[in-house]
């Protein structure tokens, strides 16, 4: 990864929000199949959305903060245009799921997935207005998953503070990195996982060089270790103990996890390549579309093939049709979104926070 591509959009780290974005979709699939009852509750493959989760809370700490490590941040241009960016797709979200909560009539089924039941109540429109906020604290209404946003937008608002930090002990990577991960696994409150996590790519905003650098000294034997370690790490939230709070130590190896493949990322031309390539790049693309709608796509075809779907058939019909209406999604309601963003941007100040290409790991930007 050059430079230059560092200075703006980035090819490889769309790739991996598609990664990412694909885990979420076959763990919720999974989860509203009848396949759950078969698969061990901690197996990564029902779990694994919530790695991905991390991986993408890295990348928008790593992507919103590269390009103002050193440079001037226009806050009067960055918040209209970021508010933007991420409220404009996820209202439509809210209209599109409670558009197939009704016409596909959710309900609770006996005998099927407790995941795919939760989304059978009766639900109210005050509390779609409560999830367009974006603030609340729990019980989503239409979109769970939207659950992962509130945290995107706190770390959008606190922005400045953590480049502040970042600058402040940039050159203390290693004693920050610990405190970070210390935290996480404290299993004390959300409060003390989710923020770090985010810290956690600002980190490495900071260490680019340093990261190359590392990279290129290790033999190929180093290289392999690092990966597989990573891959290791990555998984973490199958395998390692689970905190009562969201914490605890899966959850800290997880994000060690989730900073590792994005350092690979940067640093691997081999990694670089794959997440390159143009199906994988589609996907990262379209995340934010493909992370907004898939949960309300995989719910419907579950409940319209009567709650307890064959698993094959199921999944046959699910995942494409959530590839689709992504698509749609995308050019309908996140491509218009990101044309509004910069009209914003290009209203409230002359220069930019960011790049007009550089925003959340979630939004696809």
């Amino acid at each position: 990864m050059s430079d230059r591509q560092l200075s703006g959009r980035v090819a490889s780290l769309d790739g991996l929000r598609g990664l990412a974005a694909s885990l979420v979709i076959l763990t919720h699939a999974l989860l509203a199949g009848i396949a759950y009852r078969t698969i061990a509750p901690r197996a990564f493959v029902t779990w694994g959305g919530s790695d991905a989760v991390a991986v993408f809370f890295v990348l928008s700490g790593f992507v919103l903060v590269l390009p103002v490590i050193d440079g001037p941040m226009r806050l009067r241009s960055y918040y209209p245009a970021r508010a933007l960016r991420l409220y404009l797709p996820v209202w439509a979200a809210i209209a599109f799921a409670a558009a197939l909560h009704m016409g596909t009539d959710w309900r609770h089924i006996d005998g099927a997935s407790w995941w795919l039941n939760n989304h059978g109540e009766h639900l109210e429109v005050q509390e779609a207005a409560r999830d367009a906020t974006l603030f609340k604290t729990g019980g989503w209404a239409y979109v769970q998953s939207l659950w992962s946003l509130r945290w995107e937008v706190i770390f959008s608002v606190l922005l400045p503070l953590y480049v502040l930090v970042g600058r402040a002990t940039r050159r203390l990577p290693i004693v920050m990195g610990v405190i970070m991960l210390a935290l996480i696994g404290l299993d004390k409150s959300e409060y003390l996982r989710y923020p770090p996590i985010f810290f956690l790519g600002t980190l490495l905003a900071f260490q680019v060089p340093q990261a190359r650098a590392m990279w290129a000294s290790l033999s190929d034997a180093g290289r392999a270790a690092v990966v597989v370690a990573t891959a290791v790490l990555c998984t973490a939230d199958a395998w390692a103990p689970a905190g009562s709070n969201n914490g605890g130590i899966g959850a800290m190896l997880s994000a060690l996890g989730a900073i590792g493949i994005l350092a690979l990322a940067v640093v691997s031309g081999a990694f670089d390549r794959f997440l390159t390539r143009p199906r994988v790049h589609w996907l990262g693309t379209r995340s934010f579309s493909l992370y907004l709608v898939q949960e309300a796509v995989i719910v419907s075809v579950a409940f319209l093939l009567g709650g307890r779907p064959n698993t094959i058939l199921y999944l046959a019909l699910a995942i494409p049709a959530t590839l689709v209406v992504a698509e749609v999604f995308f050019r309908v309601v996140e491509r218009p979104s990101h044309i509004l963003s910069r009209k914003a941007r290009r209203l409230f100040a002359p220069r930019l926070i960011a790049p007009p290409d550089v925003a959340s790991s979630l939004d696809g930007a």
